[in-house]
């Protein structure tokens, strides 16, 4: 028994049977992880992932359009199997748009080889238009802009922002700036946009005819609004899209940079960012439309300053109106005309007090430099806090009183003889408030505010809301005086 067993081994090995201890050769793996879609000009490079299943060498064979060829090139694959390579330019040449097929062929170190192949195609990414959009104001309203130094109101219908090429020497263009130069539109650069300060603005952008998306299935995305159009981009195609959140808790100065992002998913179900294009905007978030009588005007270069010193604050009027005052008083390097009390900005028409008018544009240009009186400084109230939709009346206190204290503005002591020893009073007085309010706003001067106002040392005491009982007890030493005349004047 024992020889006939010896006899069948030997046989087995004679015919060269493996030993079933022996582990089976695996055949050799690969795949390629790739985006389905390259905007070399938004994403410089195109990020491949090849997992084989060890270490060996793999070929690397891109195609372009009309199956010419892009890349050819060897790699050396690891231990882990992994290798990540960048698809990019080739010898300074930027891919041209089309299909692209790639395919690779991987030998193991025991010589089990395997291929395989992928495809993507390079796109042509942009937006060329943006517009500003309102929906009446359910959630939105927008409110236009005037430039002031050519006349013109600004078209809501018509582009805030756009491009001529999506490219140009071989970059992708950005939205441009928006223009820094406030009393004209500047070609070539953004407008500002205004809105009510808690507004859900909307922007619809139009992907440009010069796009080119293949056959990909693209979606826009933008970090923190959301997007409301449905379907696919398409060359021409407008997409509207409504920020998630309120512009402000108040008025001020909004500047956003959105980025416009392009997203695809591939057919694993992975989502793949194809880069952005960016959209500077520069947001006005305004109380309410303008308050003046009959409508009014919003001009840049009086909002932007004005917003950006107020803004962090509440929306209600008082404190609007107060932040106004604080900003005219200490930042316009604004002084007191203490020779003449005259006014160089301000005129009433046919010596109606109630037909004040204000050169606002003069002022701006601090045309007749910053020297103003009380009238003065009650337009530049007026006229900004109307504008930005707070309304606000100048008053006029007659007639030729005696002064308690006070410090002019500009002035750095208080004095109850602003004019020198001989001029210890004013023929009348112009402040600001009216309409709905109880309160005073006046930034020609601050008050004493302490318990004997007609005597140093003084307590300053800044008008913002001050009750006009308290605001003539504590103005005036001497006189019969009362608030004779209320308008809200014009201004140009």
């Amino acid at each position: 028994m024992g020889v006939v067993l010896s006899l069948l081994i030997a046989c087995n090995d004679g015919l060269g049977l493996r030993d079933s201890s022996e582990p089976e050769v695996q055949p050799a793996e690969l795949t390629i992880q790739v985006a389905p879609a390259w905007d070399p000009l938004l994403e410089s490079s195109l990020s491949v992932r090849f997992t084989a299943d060890s270490a060996g060498m793999l070929d690397l064979e891109v195609l372009g359009p009309s199956d010419t060829v892009f890349i050819q090139q060897t790699l050396e694959v690891l231990d882990d199997g992994v290798v990540d390579f960048s698809l990019g330019e080739v010898d300074g040449a930027i891919p041209a748009v089309g299909a692209f097929s790639l395919s690779a062929g991987f030998v193991r170190l025991d010589g089990e080889a395997a291929s395989a192949e992928a495809s993507f195609e390079v796109v042509r990414l942009g937006f060329d238009a943006a517009w500003g959009e309102d929906d009446g104001g359910s959630t939105s309203d927008r409110i236009p802009l005037t430039w002031h130094q050519v006349d013109q109101a600004q078209q809501i219908s018509d582009p805030f922002s756009s491009l001529d090429t999506l490219d140009e020497d071989g970059l992708a263009l950005d939205f441009p700036e928006v223009s820094s130069v406030l009393g004209r539109p500047m070609e070539g650069f953004g407008e500002p946009l205004a809105y009510t300060w808690d507004s859900l603005p909307l922007v619809t952008v139009s992907l440009g005819a010069a796009a080119v998306v293949g056959d990909q299935a693209l979606r826009l995305e933008v970090d923190g609004w959301t997007v409301l159009t449905e379907g696919f981009l398409a060359p021409g195609q407008v997409v509207t899209f409504q920020r998630d959140s309120p512009l402000a808790e108040g008025p001020g100065l909004v500047d956003e940079t959105l980025r416009l992002g392009f997203k695809t998913t591939d057919p694993a179900g992975e989502i793949h960012d194809l880069g952005a294009q960016f959209l500077p905007i520069r947001f006005y978030a305004l109380v309410d439309s303008p308050t003046f009588d009959g409508g009014g005007e919003v001009w840049p270069a009086a909002v932007q300053p004005l917003l950006q010193a107020i803004g962090g604050g509440s929306a209600t009027p008082e404190d609007v109106l107060a932040r106004i005052v604080d900003w005219v008083f200490h930042d316009l390097g604004l002084s007191y005309d203490t020779n003449w009390g005259a006014s160089y900005y301000t005129v009433y028409l046919g010596e109606n007090w109630e037909r004040g008018h204000f050169y606002f544009t003069d002022f701006l240009e601090r045309r007749f430099g910053s020297i103003v009186n009380c009238s003065d400084c009650a337009s530049i109230l007026v006229a900004y806090a109307n504008m930005i939709g707070v309304p606000l009346n100048y008053r006029i206190i007659g007639w030729n009183f005696q002064l308690n204290q006070i410090l002019a503005i500009g002035g750095d002591e208080f004095s109850n003889c602003p004019f020198g020893p001989g001029g210890c009073g004013f023929s009348y007085h112009a402040v600001t408030g009216g309409l709905d309010y109880t309160g005073i706003w006046d930034a020609t001067l601050s008050l004493d505010g302490d318990e004997d106002p007609a005597r140093l040392p003084a307590e300053e005491l800044m008008v913002q809301d001050v009750e006009e009982v308290e605001y003539l007890e504590r103005l005036v030493k001497s006189g019969r005086v009362d608030y004779a005349y209320e308008s809200q004047g014009t201004f140009q």
